[in-house]
């Protein structure tokens, strides 16, 4: 008799399991009280084994939040793996915490329970000092590009944001010129229009990461 087929598939279940993640009560009770689906918060727990933190709604939305804080690298691997799938879900995923504004210099994400792939502009009240841009200004300048050029949200702040064209571009000429026109520093982070106009055409899935104040 031979009993090596299942010795094996004893083996391998014991390892499933020891990989499959779970959830504590407190995280199941944090679920519940923020009416977020334990599913969602399973593929978080699959990503990251960085604590959940409860956000209250915030003022301007009304949405609760789940937040993550985790190194540089982990934060923005997370929202690029998780961010598609989970607004199929229904939530949006974004990086909320470029590690400036604490002492412990972790980056932070947040999960909001909406269909709008562009609500991080306004649950974070993304603003700008120089040239003067109001929130309203800026939420209407990136839901133009994302209609026009597929330009997703990977992160915001209140002065900053964080975007990425998802599709190859055909005119990469007339975006760069929108790009500097509406946020001049660009050029101090990726130069002049026509190095913009140049990375548009070789990294289709360029990430735009620039601060507005």
């Amino acid at each position: 008799m031979n009993l090596r087929p299942a010795y094996l598939l004893l083996f391998f279940s014991i390892i499933i399991n020891a990989q499959a993640p779970e959830l504590t009560a407190e995280e199941i009770a944090m679920a519940d009280k923020l009416d977020v689906d334990q599913k969602v918060l399973l593929m978080l727990r699959g990503a990251s084994q960085a604590e959940f933190i409860g956000v209250e709604a915030d003022e301007i939305l009304g949405l609760p939040a789940i937040a993550m804080r985790m190194n540089h690298f982990d934060a923005p691997t997370v929202v690029k793996d998780l961010q598609t799938r989970l607004l199929f879900e229904g939530y949006v995923l974004f990086q909320s915490d470029q590690g400036d504004t604490s002492n412990d210099g972790l980056h932070e994400i947040r999960l909001l329970k909406t269909n709008d792939p562009l609500s991080p502009i306004r649950y974070m009240q993304t603003s700008a000092v120089e040239p003067a841009l109001s929130n309203d200004a800026i939420f209407e300048k990136i839901e133009d590009w994302h209609g026009r050029y597929g330009l997703i949200i990977m992160g915001a702040g209140p002065k900053w944001i964080k975007a990425k064209v998802a599709i190859p571009l055909e005119d990469t000429v007339t975006f760069a010129k929108q790009l500097l026109e509406f946020c001049p520093k660009l050029k101090s982070f990726y130069g002049t229009e026509a190095d913009i106009t140049s990375m548009l055409k070789e990294m289709p899935n360029l990430e735009l990461d620039w601060n507005t104040y």
